[in-house]
């Protein structure tokens, strides 16, 4: 790992439903976003929350 700095008006953790919408909003009005991620792929628990379709899924699993 490396350190690095970053310039951004926000940080947001997580590219959930509710981490994107947020980072929208903050673009929408002229903030620069920065948005991380743990998993490797964008999602968050909104990939992982199709209801029925998610029953003994891998993502459930």
């Amino acid at each position: 790992m490396t350190n690095q700095t970053i310039d951004t008006d926000i940080l947001i953790a997580g590219t959930g439903g509710t981490g994107l919408a947020a980072a929208y909003a903050a673009v929408t009005q002229g903030l620069k976003v920065t948005v991380i991620e743990k998993q490797s792929q964008i999602g968050g628990n909104t990939k992982i929350s199709s209801g029925f379709f998610a029953i003994n899924s891998r993502e459930q699993r």
